[in-house]
């Protein structure tokens, strides 16, 4: 069973875990959150000719499959629409916990344009004066340090929502994200701990077409706690913001 947050006959807010893709692909095998909510039957089969709506099973935006949080899906194709747009438009609140390697400020903004590399680059998006552009947001909420290194726990808003936009822009500035398959620095020492990557969309506000706000929040898993709790137990020094 995949974690529902919130459900309406309007909507449903999925807590989507590490390692679910969420999009259909032929070049992705196994379980996916889109066909899930099919054999779920979440979306009416009077909605079947609406094709995009249809296809995507009326799930709006995209979550990495190695992270973990909210993900929003409609249930008609009206409101489909409509957050789609509000998701154009740059008008959604999402905020993301992420664990990084390094000494970051208290807090900051990344404004760099980012851009998809072929697929012979190591990194599949990497900062690049011709991409779109991508501005993120951020604050340090606790930092440890273990293993000679600065462990920095952030608390991130993405103004864009480009693809791997937060982990493209802390790896471009030297901080990478903890445990990051793609982007990553320190395996080995992310193997003395264990746990996968880590990135939680724990937060998002989205305008419903009535007016209203709708404000969904997403604790942070137990994989992700139990990291936090190893660095409390076995770091050397720790402060808080």
């Amino acid at each position: 069973m995949i974690p529902i947050l919130k459900k309406t006959s309007q909507f449903v807010v999925w807590d989507k875990p590490s390692g679910l893709v969420v999009n259909r692909a032929k070049t992705v095998a196994g379980l996916n959150l889109m066909d899930y909510i099919r054999r779920r039957r979440l979306i009416a089969e009077r909605y079947r000719g609406a094709t995009t709506f249809w296809r995507r099973q009326g799930v709006v935006h995209r979550l990495d499959k190695d992270a973990s949080g909210i993900v929003l899906q409609a249930r008609q194709p009206g409101l489909f629409a409509f957050w789609q747009e509000q998701f154009r438009r740059h008008r959604v609140k999402k905020r993301y916990l992420v664990l990084v390697w390094g000494d970051i400020d208290r807090q900051g903004a990344i404004n760099f344009p980012l851009q998809k590399q072929p697929p012979q680059r190591r990194y599949p998006i990497q900062v690049a004066s011709q991409g779109k552009p991508a501005r993120t947001l951020y604050w340090r909420q606790r930092q440890w340090r273990w293993q000679g290194k600065t462990l920095s726990l952030v608390l991130v808003q993405t103004l864009t929502g480009r693809t791997h936009q937060i982990r493209a822009h802390f790896r471009y500035l030297g901080f990478p994200l903890w445990a990051d398959p793609i982007y990553g620095l320190y395996r080995h020492q992310e193997r003395q701990l264990g746990g996968r990557l880590f990135l939680h969309a724990t937060f998002l506000q989205v305008a419903l077409p009535d007016g209203r706000q709708l404000t969904v929040a997403s604790p942070l898993p137990n994989d992700l706690k139990e990291i936090i709790l190893k660095l409390d137990k076995n770091a050397v020094a720790k402060t808080t913001d």
